[in-house]
């Protein structure tokens, strides 16, 4: 039971870190340390799940808006390679991610921006 609530107040802590520009790897340590590897790996995955959809909502939303009143140039070059963006499978879009190239942070808000199902 103790486990159990220290897992959720990681998973809290974990999902406000994740989107600030403060790194949360020392936070996910403690948790794996505290928690061990099942409950830590699952309040990590289910932080950083919430983390990214908080990302791309906050892109989908509020940057489009931003970016279309202030950077008119950068929003006409988003509009013109949203398209291509938009129309990655799935099946790469995993891959991106898997792959560590480019921060899953970037790919949430780029992903946003793009207006990705």
């Amino acid at each position: 039971m103790n486990n159990i609530i220290s897992s959720i107040f990681f998973t809290i802590l974990l999902i406000v870190v994740g989107i600030t520009p403060i790194p949360s790897i020392p936070i996910a340590i403690l948790n794996y340390k505290i928690n061990g590897l099942t409950l830590g790996y699952l309040s990590t995955l289910i932080a950083g799940t919430i983390a990214s959809a908080i990302y791309f909502l906050f892109a989908n939303f509020y940057l489009r808006k931003i970016f279309r009143k202030r950077f008119i140039k950068k929003y006409k070059s988003l509009k013109k390679y949203s398209d291509l963006i938009a129309k990655m499978s799935y099946f790469e879009f995993i891959l991106l991610l898997i792959s560590g190239v480019v921060p899953n942070s970037m790919i949430s808000v780029a992903s946003g921006l793009a207006k990705m199902n």
